[in-house]
């Protein structure tokens, strides 16, 4: 796999954008079979150079996508040290598209930081790409919210993410987050009676 990474960075990078976007899929699934050392070095410095806020919208998002898959390899301190303030920047940036994606990708981020560095950094950007301007944002960091419930312990789901849940059911209905958490509420209360 690592001799064909040559070959999938030139194709993701094609100016036709349907063969780049068939590329990148393929560069995001081969993540998971390229030795550590080389998701490390040349995988993140890839996409780095594609989620620099002077970067093209696409390339922002084959970022953020790329950031998900490598969340998935490394330990927490990788994640933390190497591109962990890149993907918070892309939380906020400018593009919802970019934005929206970068919710997506926060489950599995989430997962490689671990439970405290979650909370810590994480937790804070996901809540506010869940109050986000644009309902398609709100919508999807809401299903992430969702998705992430369980990893959270109790005493956090109750002190932090409750009282977040309550506010925004009790908010005007609005057919964007609404629909999520109408979608998602028995699986909400199942998981927030847990232990």
């Amino acid at each position: 796999m690592h001799d064909l990474l040559p070959l999938l960075q030139t194709m993701s990078s094609s100016k036709k954008e349907s063969v780049a976007y068939k590329w990148e899929k393929a560069l995001i699934r081969s993540v998971q079979y390229l030795p550590i050392e080389i998701v490390e070095k040349d995988i993140i410095d890839l996409a780095e150079s594609k989620g620099s806020l002077s970067a093209q919208e696409k390339n922002r998002i084959f970022c953020c996508k790329l950031f998900g898959a490598i969340s998935k390899r490394c330990t927490s301190s990788t994640i933390s040290s190497l591109f962990l303030k890149q993907a918070i920047s892309l939380c906020q940036d400018t593009s919802f598209e970019v934005r929206k994606n970068m919710a997506k990708q926060l489950v599995h981020i989430a997962n490689g930081l671990g439970l405290e560095e979650t909370k810590r950094v994480l937790f804070a950007e996901l809540i506010q790409l869940c109050e986000d301007e644009t309902k398609e944002v709100k919508k999807t960091a809401t299903w992430t919210l969702i998705s992430l419930l369980s990893f959270f312990d109790k005493p956090y789901r109750s002190k932090e993410i409750l009282p977040k849940f309550l506010q925004w059911i009790k908010e005007p209905v609005s057919g964007d987050r609404y629909t999520v958490l109408n979608a998602h509420f028995g699986e909400f209360l199942f998981i927030l009676a847990r232990k």
